[in-house]
């Protein structure tokens, strides 16, 4: 069931109650910082909290914002162990503040990329030298993904930028969704039986190498897409989690999205343009060419009762979707309480004091310089869970470890992670300057 959308005592959180200690990531509009709980609700317990700056924001267009409520109104009535939980959202002059529990495994992108550790590496690509996650391991991840994202469309939401860098993984290693600010709610037309495919989002959003053709040509020729392009998504992401490359060349600097997507049409099927059983275990090739048919009416998962289809292949087989996430992953992360050790050098190397910033204002009565009080009023939020964390989860094995909330909050840096607008920002001081590529790439994803 769904937690509470409404707030419960005490109805926001002071920024005041939390020690910022490091830099663990970065998404859209910020910075994702770990930050201590010292007093109030939650007190004793590490938080990912996504920081944005209020002046970079009202120095755009109202599409940015919107997509920070995007992200808050969908997150404050999701509850489900594969998708990461929002615990408060709350403001000051300066920032906007998204706390979220603190998951310390890494992302799948940086386990693909990044160290893949021994247990869980394609021990045929490792032995070449290349990068790659095992099929017993792909099985478990993307079982557990397959099940967030049924979760999701049966509740009227498309993720619409599904990708390794938001997947992240809990202390106990169990796979979780993140990053909600490209998601579309269709929550006024759900049919929860069926996960019915309703085709009505239409804007450009996500991430180029994971756009379908069909979300292509909806923003290019005024039409719609809907549930199937997660699904398209989620086969690029089984491509690349056991060959950790990917599964078309793009043109990164090329924008138009007709040229896109005759580029990546150009492509299919991919049956035709790639050495599938030299790279892939026959079930793997079978899912991985029905979840990337072009026909999104045929396309595995876009039917009535989507995900129950795709959990049928042959691949999940062994797999108890039951009790998938009761089961021992097959990573356990090395991680200590607050620790982050799956994560790129250039966030280690940040100092959190000098990228995050309160400013003083001027005294009430005098104009104020809060640009976006009225666009933010009743962003707060606080979900009833946080008065029950409990503190010694870490020690204790208590299953309450907390999430990143933005992408690339664990992706081991931005030289590979991937965006549809291009590199992230290092500092909060450089994501007005980045902002332009926002403009261009039109990703109004609340609209």
């Amino acid at each position: 069931s769904s937690s509470p959308a409404s707030s419960s005592s005490p109805s926001s959180l002071d920024w005041k109650d939390f020690r910022m200690e490091h830099v663990i990531g970065q998404g859209s509009f910020g910075l994702v910082v770990s930050a201590y709980k010292t007093k109030g609700a939650g007190a004793g317990n590490y938080f990912a909290v996504k920081v944005t700056d209020k002046h970079v924001l009202a120095d755009r267009s109202y599409k940015a914002s919107n997509l920070l409520w995007a992200e808050r109104n969908v997150l404050a009535q999701l509850d489900h162990p594969a998708v990461g939980r929002m615990l408060a959202t709350f403001q000051t002059q300066s920032n906007i503040y998204m706390a979220f529990d603190l998951y310390s495994g890494g992302s799948l992108f940086y386990h693909i990329h990044r160290r893949t550790a021994p247990e869980i590496a394609n021990t045929g690509r490792l032995a070449a030298g290349l990068h790659g996650l095992s099929d017993e391991t792909v099985r478990f991840y993307g079982a557990e993904v397959v099940a967030g994202l049924g979760y999701l469309h049966q509740h009227g939401i498309i993720h619409r930028d599904m990708k390794a860098e938001n997947v992240v993984l809990d202390w106990k290693g169990h796979a979780k969704i993140i990053d909600f600010g490209c998601s579309k709610d269709l929550r006024g037309n759900v049919d929860e039986s069926h996960e019915r495919d309703y085709r009505r989002a239409h804007t450009l959003c996500g991430t180029l190498e994971q756009l379908s053709p069909e979300l292509l040509a909806a923003v290019s020729r005024s039409g719609a897409y809907g549930k199937a392009s997660d699904w398209w998504a989620l086969g690029i992401m089984l491509y690349e989690m056991s060959t950790a490359t990917m599964p078309f060349d793009v043109n990164r600097n090329e924008r138009d999205p007709a040229v896109n997507e005759r580029n990546l049409r150009d492509q299919l099927p991919v049956a035709e343009h790639q050495d599938m059983p030299n790279l892939f275990s026959n079930d793997l090739a079978e899912l991985i060419l029905a979840l990337l048919l072009e026909d999104q009416t045929k396309r595995a998962g876009s039917q009535r009762n989507g995900s129950a289809r795709v959990k049928a292949y042959s691949f999940f087989s062994n797999i108890n979707f039951d009790r998938i996430h009761n089961t021992v992953p097959p990573f356990s992360p090395l991680v200590t309480p607050g620790e982050c050790p799956y994560i790129g050098r250039k966030y280690k190397a940040m100092n959190v004091n000098e990228v995050v910033h309160e400013k003083k204002f001027p005294a009430k009565g005098k104009k104020t310089a809060d640009p976006l009080g009225k666009a933010f009023a009743g962003f707060d939020f606080v979900n009833p869970d946080i008065q029950f964390l409990d503190a010694q989860a870490m020690e204790g094995g208590a299953d309450v470890q907390v999430g990143m909330g933005m992408s690339g909050g664990a992706s081991g840096g931005a030289s590979k992670s991937r965006s549809g607008h291009g590199s992230s920002p290092d500092t909060v001081a450089e994501v007005d300057s980045w902002f332009a590529g926002w403009d261009l790439m039109k990703v109004a994803c609340a609209n």
